[in-house]
């Protein structure tokens, strides 16, 4: 479980407001409409609700999630 919750940790840390922390392998983020649909191109993320005109959505990590791939989302993330 250290594995998912660390790569989840990174996804946290990439420069993107998070709604509420969490310990665990899922990560929920605020993000502007264009941005979820920009990192949708690309990713899967989960819309969960809308908050203050601001999608939060969904990413999770498991046991397979590989640190290129997260490594790429920061990346993404980064140019938003």
């Amino acid at each position: 479980m250290a594995h998912t919750n660390e790569q989840a940790a990174r996804i946290a840390s990439a420069g993107i407001q998070i709604l509420f922390d969490s310990p665990t392998n899922q990560q929920f983020a605020l993000l502007t409409p264009d941005q979820e649909a920009a990192l949708s191109e690309n990713y899967v993320c989960q819309f969960f609700e809308e908050h203050e005109g601001l999608h939060a959505v969904r990413f999770c990590t498991s046991w397979s999630t590989r640190d290129e791939d997260v490594d790429a989302l920061c990346a993404s993330i980064a140019q938003l």
